[in-house]
């Protein structure tokens, strides 16, 4: 009995829970669409009290407004925003050593780091610094990336021996310096398919010849 008391019972609630959801996603496009909603308002506002004669006479004015909204906005009901397109900011440690990177805003700049001010990256590995929106453009992208160091000073450590230290402003310079500031010493990445949408890698590598 309890078995068919269920069975009977689920399919109303289905429809019930059916119907609830059609009329809040009805609310939803109503609060959303102003000119739907000004058409809905004057047609409720036609239909009381509900006479023959009253909807009649109202019933081509409103079929128009109806028909209106649906033709320059009922697009936008099947439309949807694409999900965000994240690129992740990376070092790479190509050096036969680990290193250690250090992040510090420059003397005198109120410069907010929000990332780790401070990491360890093992010898053939790469490590993700933060996420950012990509741009269509590959350029625009990697320019982005860099500008994020901006009044930054990035130390490099070897053990608790300092190596290099970059600083400045990002710009394009030769392909000979290796520089997180250098826009030429990023590079795109493609990155497999995964739930958080990250297309892509900026990265920044590190080799032997930057820690001589």
């Amino acid at each position: 009995m309890k078995t068919q008391k269920g069975q009977l019972f689920s399919p109303l609630v289905m429809r019930i829970c059916n119907k609830g959801i059609e009329l809040f996603n009805f609310y939803t496009y109503l609060r959303a669409n102003l000119a739907f909603r000004q058409v809905f308002v004057a047609s409720i506002n036609c239909i009381k009290p509900i006479t023959m004669h009253k909807w009649m006479r109202h019933l081509p004015i409103i079929l128009i407004g109806l028909i209106s909204t649906f033709i320059f906005q009922g697009c936008n009901l099947f439309m949807f925003d694409p999900p965000t397109e994240w690129h992740r900011v990376e070092f790479e440690n190509l050096s036969s050593h680990e290193i250690k990177l250090t992040f510090k805003a420059n003397e005198g700049k109120n410069t907010i780091i929000h990332w780790e001010d401070s990491f360890y990256i093992g010898s053939m590995v790469s490590y993700s610094v933060f996420n950012l929106v990509g741009d269509e453009a590959e350029k625009a992208t990697i320019e982005k990336a860099s500008n994020e160091f901006k009044d930054v000073i990035i130390t490099l450590y070897i053990g608790s021996d300092s190596v290099k230290s970059w600083k400045g402003s990002s710009d394009y310079f030769e392909d000979t310096i290796n520089s997180p500031f250098n826009y030429n010493s990023w590079e795109i990445r493609s990155v497999p398919k995964n739930p958080q949408n990250i297309v892509g890698a900026v990265t920044f590598t590190i080799s032997d010849e930057d820690l001589q």
